[in-house]
């Protein structure tokens, strides 16, 4: 089951999704089979990736693979609850809250989105007390991070991607995003102090390059976008690390 997970998690980071959304599709078992018990965390992941390529579908005015992409994430959605109910999957229903959590920061009701967060003390809460690099406790923190950001409070935000930096593995994808997110907060800050934005922009472009090499293309285009911004001077027009 964990080789799965890692190919799983392999082919999400490395902008393979079709090849995900596929794989999800066709490793889900016909009505009477058992589930193996990684089909949760195979089409959750297969979920994202599908409504990411809902987004790419609107910027390209293709209604009809919009919708397409919109109808597989929620069949997606819908069999990772299933599989993560039935097989006691508490870290993958954990990851489903997410569509909940960013509905709510679209909405700007960062509070309930936060409150959607901390069910996560429920669901993973070794995870979250644990010391050292954890996904969820990276998560955490990196989502509250984003949900400040999109309140235009970066001073906040600030704190809780720095502490998801250190909750992130070294030479992660995840780690990646953090360092990202956390240059553009903080320039953020003061869009107007010249010489921080520079050693900023600095610190995006680098993200991007490492991003580039390694294949994380859903890193590398926010990070290359931010980087701009932040030398425009102005801080108007970031981009998210986040499919939302």
């Amino acid at each position: 089951m964990g080789e799965g997970r890692d190919r799983t998690a392999a082919l999400y980071e490395g902008g393979r999704h079709g090849e995900l959304v596929q794989r999800a599709l066709e490793r889900w078992p016909a009505p009477g089979e058992d589930l193996v018990g990684d089909e949760g965390d195979i089409c959750r992941l297969a979920s994202v990736a599908a409504w990411e390529a809902r987004r790419v579908a609107l910027e390209k005015d293709d209604e009809a693979e919009a919708v397409h992409q919109e109808a597989t994430a929620e069949l997606l959605r819908a069999r990772a609850t299933v599989a993560a109910v039935l097989t006691g999957d508490t870290a993958c229903l954990a990851g489903l809250l997410l569509r909940s959590f960013f509905a709510l920061v679209d909405m700007g009701h960062g509070d309930d989105a936060r409150r959607v967060l901390e069910e996560w003390h429920r669901l993973v809460p070794a995870d979250l007390a644990a010391d050292g690099p954890r996904l969820y406790a990276r998560m955490y923190h990196e989502k509250r991070g984003f949900s400040y950001l999109a309140e235009d409070d970066p001073v906040t935000a600030v704190v809780e991607y720095e502490l998801a930096l250190g909750r992130a593995q070294e030479g992660s994808r995840g780690r990646l995003k953090v360092e990202g997110a956390l240059a553009l907060a903080r320039h953020l800050c003061d869009p107007g102090d010249a010489e921080r934005a520079t050693a900023h922009a600095a610190t995006l472009d680098a993200v991007a390059a490492r991003a580039g090499e390694a294949g994380f293309g859903d890193v590398e285009v926010p990070a290359r976008a931010n980087a701009d911004v932040v030398r425009g001077g102005t801080g108007v027009g970031w981009v998210a690390f986040e499919v939302t």
